[in-house]
């Protein structure tokens, strides 16, 4: 069964099956809406609308989980602001899905082509983005495996925070990790 799904994989990257969906980030001072963070999704041709849970564990360590990462990676971005990790939850990073348990209301979080993304923000984060891969492939620095960064445009303001695993997190079953 697990190559077959594989091989669905294969196939949902090459047809551009996966889709974002935005979660809104509030400002608690005020309410507002100041941001989206991205949440994928499998349209899977038979089965519909697939939650992470139920195929990023599968690929978990498998080469097609770096086309699916790149993606994802490349498609976190909203208007100004761009985000990267590394989900890596077989080293003691969280999954995806537990930092982003939650799919936002799709009436809430417009879509890249209603707000809009300055035209630069996606050379800049997947400048990031490659960097990041050279660091995780040779072990260089610090990446960002159980960090997330922030990299706002519009302020020239870059933010790091941690993310911890979600216990009893349905993709990746995290227990609690050692640090």
């Amino acid at each position: 069964e697990r190559m077959d799904i594989e091989r669905s994989l294969r196939n949902a990257v090459r047809r551009e099956e996966f889709q974002l969906h935005y979660q809104p980030k509030i400002d608690l001072a005020d309410n507002s809406i100041n941001g989206a963070e991205a949440l994928i999704r499998w349209q899977h041709p038979e089965r519909g609308l697939l939650p992470p849970g139920l195929f990023l564990p599968t690929i978990e360590g498998h080469p097609i989980s770096a086309d699916i990462g790149e993606w994802v990676i490349a498609a976190a971005l909203t208007q100004w602001e761009g985000q990267i990790s590394l989900y890596d939850p077989a080293r003691g990073g969280p999954c995806y899905e537990c930092v982003f348990p939650v799919a936002p209301d799709p009436a809430l979080v417009p879509t890249c082509a209603e707000a809009g993304v300055a035209g630069p923000l996606p050379g800049v984060i997947g400048s990031i983005m490659a960097l990041e891969a050279v660091k995780a492939v040779t072990g260089a620095g610090e990446g960002l495996r159980g960090r997330l960064l922030i990299w706002d445009g519009l302020h020239a303001e870059a933010r790091v925070i941690a993310l911890q695993r979600r216990q009893g997190c349905p993709a990746c079953g995290a227990v609690p990790v050692a640090r």
